[in-house]
């Protein structure tokens, strides 16, 4: 299911059914619930897919490299330049659904379905962000199994990029996934510079953020907002 429906992996448990509700109620992008788990399913993914599909653009694949893994390490203050330079370096637009911040708490469930979405997403670049967070347990299962689909399906197309804070030499999952032989490691000067960050940002945040202040209190800034 997962491999066909890839935005069915950003829901777990009952939100999806959540989800079902909401298109349910706007009735122009659902039709009759069927009675078969597998058909609800896939009804919400073609929606969901729709949907996705008006708000990015389409990856152009023919001159993207097979299987691709880039390591940013960096310190916490770097991470959004790590992130933001590996859109660039990669030409694609960054998107917040392909960037994933681990932590501590952070699941094999998750982990699995952040693999099925890098793995399955036609070359679009997905991030994985400190994964020195993860427990070591997790970090393992997440590397024997993108090794499996690697395996298994050797010419698939995917590109996956991952921030870390920790040192290479010491991060169980990049080690781990050296073994594959498509880890590459992004030097420092190889990333965005002070300025081309700031125009980077302020290319994103154009038209879409607005500031609302005033040097007096109770003006009614929330209200408007």
């Amino acid at each position: 299911m997962y491999e066909q429906n890839i935005d069915l992996t950003y829901f777990s448990n009952q939100q999806i059914w959540m989800v079902e509700d909401y298109l349910q109620i706007e009735t122009k992008f659902l039709t009759k619930r069927s009675e078969q788990p597998n058909e609800r399913l896939k009804n919400i993914a073609r929606m969901l897919t729709v949907q996705r599909a008006k708000q990015t653009k389409a990856i152009d694949v023919k001159n993207l490299p097979l299987n691709k893994i880039l390591v940013v390490e960096t310190l916490y203050e770097g991470i959004l330049r790590g992130i933001l330079s590996l859109f660039q370096l990669t030409k694609g637009q960054p998107q917040v659904h392909h960037i994933f911040y681990c932590s501590d708490t952070t699941s094999w469930t998750e982990m699995r379905a952040f693999a099925y979405r890098c793995f399955y997403s036609q070359g679009a670049l997905h991030q994985l962000i400190q994964p020195e967070l993860l427990s070591a347990l997790v970090q393992d299962q997440f590397t024997q199994f993108l090794h499996k689909l690697a395996k298994q399906q050797p010419k698939r197309l995917f590109r996956l990029g991952i921030v870390t804070t920790a040192s290479n030499s010491h991060l169980q999952l990049v080690n781990s996934l050296k073994a594959l032989q498509i880890v590459s490691t992004i030097q420092d000067q190889d990333l965005l510079d002070k300025t081309a960050l700031q125009e980077v940002i302020k290319e994103l945040i154009k038209g879409n953020s607005t500031l609302v202040t005033s040097h007096i209190a109770g003006l009614g800034k929330s209200t408007y907002i």
